[in-house]
């Protein structure tokens, strides 16, 4: 079968997406026998695992082939790392993704608009995402900047954001979240115990009711930061956000959805995940 512009685009994307989440430390990619996607998992702290990002089946065995992941199978479960082959590869797709954003917003390639003028480094390949930096920033009480809680509440709103884009219930429009495009199917709402709802379906609308919650602005934040791993400057730049003040914005829509989260419980968590 030809592959279309569409497809290797796709791929490129979901290979940058695997590879970074793989970039960072203790990264793991597991695939599971007779489950569709592989995922992408490190541990925190406290050695709990989180679910870093959810990789198509067709991406996962790209990456073995090229040799950009290596591990081994034991029972059901098969493990892989980043090569330094995977490294280079990510710094490959990071600097074409700059090029091809820096061409088409007209700015000089590697460089990124402060709007104020000048212009500063786009985050590099490896580096630490936000919310990873923000949870061990310690305020100036002493106390963490970001609350255990705000942190796994970041980490239940990203876990329903991959898997409602790796079954293609959200795709890449993250701005239809925002606006009101992005809906639940009609089949999907109905209250009849007859119909099954698929797993991705049930984190859209986790998804959805969080969105809702946080409104587009506070939404769009946790979203770049926490989701797509944008770096604050960044964000703050998108967002016309006074400069530093990213991360108070982003710490005020941690500690709603929180709160949302304690609100609606578990709901279908469970069955998501």
């Amino acid at each position: 079968m030809t592959r279309t512009a569409q497809d290797t685009d796709r791929l490129d994307r979901e290979t940058l997406r695997s590879l970074r989440a793989l970039s960072e430390p203790g990264a793991l990619l597991v695939i599971a026998d007779g489950v569709e996607d592989a995922v992408v998992v490190s541990h925190v702290e406290d050695d709990r695992p989180v679910r870093r990002a959810v990789v198509p089946r067709d991406v996962a065995e790209i990456l073995s082939l090229k040799e950009w992941i290596a591990g081994h199978a034991k029972g059901r479960l098969a493990r892989y790392t980043i090569t330094p082959a995977g490294r280079s590869e990510l710094g490959r797709l990071v600097a074409a993704a700059e090029s091809h954003r820096a061409a088409t917003q007209g700015e000089p390639v590697g460089t990124a608009s402060t709007g104020q003028g000048g212009a500063r480094k786009a985050r590099t390949a490896g580096a630490e995402p936000p919310l990873r930096f923000l949870a061990r920033r310690k305020r100036t009480d002493g106390a963490p900047f970001l609350t255990p809680d705000m942190v796994r509440a970041a980490e239940r709103f990203r876990e329903s954001y991959e898997i409602a884009r790796a079954g293609d219930a959200l795709g890449d429009d993250y701005e239809g979240l925002l606006t009101g495009r992005v809906r639940m199917p009609k089949q999907a709402t109905n209250g009849g115990a007859a119909i099954a709802v698929s797993r991705d379906l049930l984190a859209l609308e986790s998804l959805l009711k969080a969105v809702r919650t946080l409104g587009p602005e506070l939404a769009e934040a946790v979203i770049l930061a926490c989701c797509r791993e944008t770096g604050m400057e960044q964000i703050e730049d998108k967002l016309d956000f006074p400069a530093r003040s990213g991360k108070i914005i982003l710490r005020i829509a941690l500690g709603a959805l929180k709160r949302h989260y304690d609100e609606v419980g578990d709901e279908n968590h469970d069955l998501i995940y």
